[in-house]
């Protein structure tokens, strides 16, 4: 499944530059190992996406873990590639 996700700054940033290689999300759309994550530069003050994007892979969910808040996973990113949108 692919799934097409909000991505704030400084986090966007983070994965753009390779120093992050993963997402902390709500797991509201019950990712898997295997999903594929499209992250859309999102600035949440104008409301408007940037021609920035991130495509990568799902290599391992962590959830139900202690100390990560209910509801909530760790996503372990591989395969990133960073394109500008036409």
């Amino acid at each position: 499944m692919t799934h097409e996700l909000k991505t704030i700054n400084p986090y966007f940033d983070l994965v753009w530059d390779g120093k992050k290689r993963f997402e902390l999300r709500k797991n509201d759309r019950d990712f898997k190992e295997g999903d594929h994550l499209i992250l859309k530069e999102y600035d949440p003050e104008t409301k408007t996406y940037s021609m920035r994007s991130i495509y990568c892979y799902v290599n391992s969910v962590l959830q139900n873990y202690e100390g990560l808040q209910e509801g909530y996973c760790i996503m372990s990113l591989y395969g990133v590639q960073c394109y500008y949108d036409r």
